[in-house]
């Protein structure tokens, strides 16, 4: 039985208590590690520090879903630690976590971490891979990079979505602003069409800000 339930979860959360909730991802119980890892990433951005603290934590279930807290967050401030993690071995889910977090700051550091002298850090950061957005109704994959983060920062280039690169204004697919899902263009026709997923009318063309919001390559 662990020390925390899910009662005392909630009161951290609503306190905002980043030392608390860290400290809950030492429980036994995996229902308390999960929400209080899901408490963290709803706290979000201002928690990142103590995240970023608790990726030095003697226990590597802490410093494991601080890692994968500060991915779903994708606060570039994380990056530079993450990639400091990657000297550790078995450290697979900071590249985990380094794939979720993007912007300028971070290809950086990652330009940085492929001349390190550390092999371990340059094969991690060669393998890592860029993402995909596809239809959320008939799966079709709508954008991809099927290039390696090394590669992409060699091209000096962004994802490839339909058609366009990630410095291009917009895409070729329409996402909804309220649940985020995206939809091909035999899927779905031009707002004001209610979005088929969430039914809301929140549909409008994939621009750049929304792709980056709900699609972290």
């Amino acid at each position: 039985m662990g020390i925390f339930g899910k009662q005392n979860i909630e009161k951290l959360k609503a306190m905002k208590n980043f030392k608390g909730l860290i400290g809950a991802l030492k429980d036994k119980d995996c229902y308390v590690k999960e929400e209080a890892k899901a408490a963290l990433v709803n706290i979000g951005k201002p928690a990142v520090e103590s995240l970023i603290k608790a990726l030095k934590d003697k226990d590597s279930n802490v410093r494991r879903y601080a890692a994968v807290v500060l991915g779903e967050i994708g606060d570039e401030r994380a990056v530079e630690p993450l990639t400091e993690v990657l000297k550790n071995k078995n450290a697979r889910w900071a590249s985990d976590a380094l794939r979720n977090i993007i912007g300028t700051k971070a290809v950086r550091s990652l330009t940085k971490a492929l001349k390190d002298e550390d092999s371990d850090i340059k094969r991690e950061v060669h393998e890592m891979k860029r993402g995909e957005i596809r239809c959320s109704k008939c799966g079709k994959i709508i954008g991809q990079s099927p290039t390696s983060i090394a590669e992409d920062i060699r091209r000096g280039g962004g994802v490839i979505i339909g058609g366009d690169s990630l410095d291009m204004p917009m895409y070729q697919c329409t996402i909804c602003e309220s649940c985020g899902s995206a939809f091909c263009d035999s899927c779905q026709r031009p707002n004001p069409d209610p979005c088929p997923k969430c039914g809301k009318s929140n549909l409008r063309p994939g621009f750049a800000d929304l792709v980056q919001k709900y699609y972290k390559f």
